[in-house]
């Protein structure tokens, strides 16, 4: 069996635009926590987009395989 874990990823800054989660942390930081954690990153979901499509929102996907 495979379970899913999903991490909401915002905008953050208006000139100096960088992505952050809600507590801070930022995408490389989250992958590597999830990796140490078993959890393998299988994929970005965008969510919300702001103009000229620039990416707003967005899912970081992990999978773990369950016994």
């Amino acid at each position: 069996m495979v379970e899913y874990e999903f991490v909401e990823v915002n905008l953050r800054g208006a000139f100096n635009k960088r992505y952050e989660s809600i507590d801070g942390r930022s995408p490389q930081e989250i992958i590597e926590e999830y990796a140490k954690r078993s959890h393998r990153f299988i994929n970005i979901l965008p969510k919300s987009y702001i103009g000229y499509g620039i990416l707003k929102t967005y899912d970081l996907v992990f999978e773990k395989i369950k016994d």
